[in-house]
């Protein structure tokens, strides 16, 4: 299902698909509280760049909270670990969140989870080897925009704005289409850019099942298409 923000500001002549900038996570046992601003889109690596491989018999949690209003959507992706070592999600109640095994000797990640209230908590319980075992988590907040589904016109202005599809940070709603117009005063370029985007994959027909697309000016050039069959 598509979870994606998109932001929109008119001042500059730019058109951005972003990256998640990765930062180091920490840890020598216990937990840490990281802070996650709404749609800023984050990537954390652990264990840091240029070391190598987990701490052994070790436990680290790292929280990872928003604003109160907003709900996190977590990814975590590249992981490679020895056979005993566990990587447990907890939601902002506590709950488990569901995992998919990870093999030995493979990169693989989870499904995307998103948490019931403000904060998603990662726990990694090492065991007593350590080889090049990594992992890589992936981390955005917000909230569902009201923009979709349906037509809507958005004014651009020089403070960004964000657009996300229905139910954001849930999955969107089946047989759905939001178009968006964007204007913006004379003299102003609009640009925008896409924060994150998950879009369903389905081989049930062989045409595009899903698609979005961005068009550029009153001739309505396409700039931008994602499609997945």
């Amino acid at each position: 299902m598509l979870l994606r923000p998109v932001w929109i500001v008119a001042v500059f002549n730019i058109v951005i698909v972003s990256s998640f900038m990765t930062s180091d996570l920490a840890c020598s046992g216990g937990s840490a509280e990281i802070e996650i601003d709404g749609y800023d889109p984050r990537g954390f690596r652990f264990p840091p760049k240029g070391s190598n491989g987990f701490p052994v018999s070790t436990t680290c949690v790292w929280k990872f909270i928003t604003e109160a209003d907003l709900r996190i959507v977590l990814g975590v992706t590249d992981i490679t670990k020895d056979a005993t070592d566990t990587i447990t999600l907890r939601d902002s109640n506590g709950d488990i969140l569901p995992t998919t095994s990870v093999a030995v000797g493979t990169r693989e990640g989870f499904e995307i989870v998103t948490s019931t209230g403000n904060s998603i908590s990662i726990q990694l319980d090492t065991n007593d080897s350590s080889n090049d075992e990594e992992i890589f988590i992936y981390v955005i907040s917000g909230v569902d925009s009201g923009t979709c589904p349906g037509n809507s016109k958005i004014s651009a202005t020089d403070e960004y704005q964000i657009i996300t599809s229905s139910n954001f940070p849930d999955n969107y709603n089946e047989n759905e289409v939001c178009t968006v117009s964007i204007t913006a005063d004379e003299n102003k370029v609009i640009s925008y850019e896409i924060l994150f985007k998950q879009i369903q994959d389905s081989t049930a027909f062989d045409e595009c099942e899903e698609v979005f697309e961005v068009f550029d000016g009153m001739l309505a050039t396409l700039v931008h298409r994602q499609c997945f069959t």
